[in-house]
Order: C-alpha cells, then sequence, then structure tokens
C-alpha cells in the first residue's frame, strides 16, 4: 500500500472512532496558568488518543514521518478549537459587563 493509501485509511479510521477524544475541563479563560494547562492537557489527550494507530500504522509508512504529520494536524485543530474557545469565553464576559482588564483570583475571577 502506497503511503498515500495509508495516509487516508489512518485518516478515515481517526475521523471514524465512535470515541473521539473529549476534553472536559472547567477552566478560567483569564487565569493564564490554567489556560496553557488546558493546552498541555488537550495535546497529551491527542497523544495518548492516537497512540493505538501508531502502533498499527506508523511503521507500516515508506516514510514514518507523515504519521508524525498526522498528529501534528490534529494537534494544531484542537489547539486552534481551544484559542477560539478562550476568545469566545472571554469576549462574552465582557458582553455581560465584566471589567476583564483586571484579573483578580482571589475573590471570584473579575473586577467588576
Amino acid at each position: 500500500m502506497s503511503d498515500v493509501d495509508l495516509l487516508a485509511l489512518v485518516r478515515k479510521e481517526i475521523n471514524d472512532n465512535p470515541n473521539p477524544p473529549v476534553l472536559d475541563i472547567a477552566f478560567d479563560p483569564f487565569d493564564k496558568l490554567a489556560v496553557e494547562l488546558l493546552y498541555v492537557q488537550a495535546e497529551a489527550l491527542i497523544e495518548n488518543h492516537l497512540e493505538p494507530y501508531r502502533e498499527k500504522y506508523r511503521s507500516q509508512f515508506e516514510d514514518p514521518s507523515l504519521f508524525d504529520e498526522i498528529v501534528t494536524y490534529h494537534k494544531t485543530r484542537i489547539n486552534d478549537q481551544i484559542r477560539q474557545l478562550v476568545a469566545d469565553c472571554r469576549e462574552q464576559a465582557k458582553e455581560m459587563g465584566y471589567d476583564c482588564t483586571e484579573y483578580d483570583s482571589s475573590e471570584n475571577g473579575f473586577v467588576n
């Protein structure tokens, strides 16, 4: 099987997985450390989710780095989704009237 055909097969199998990874974590979009931790947890989730595919398919590629490109694609995709989620959360807080220019983690997370 060519690398192109194998790449299509792996992507289809990943996309058709009935149990996609779910990142179910509460976080404060104004806490930089919490947001960074969210990125780290998301990348670990992707790595763990793709590990069975790595074990099954990576060695079958003539150029095994092609499998690494699949992992990079999924990491980039989830990072883009997180970036948008954080921006949306911050925007929603501003629309609700919170003064988001200053963050105070000792109280409710917002300074009114």
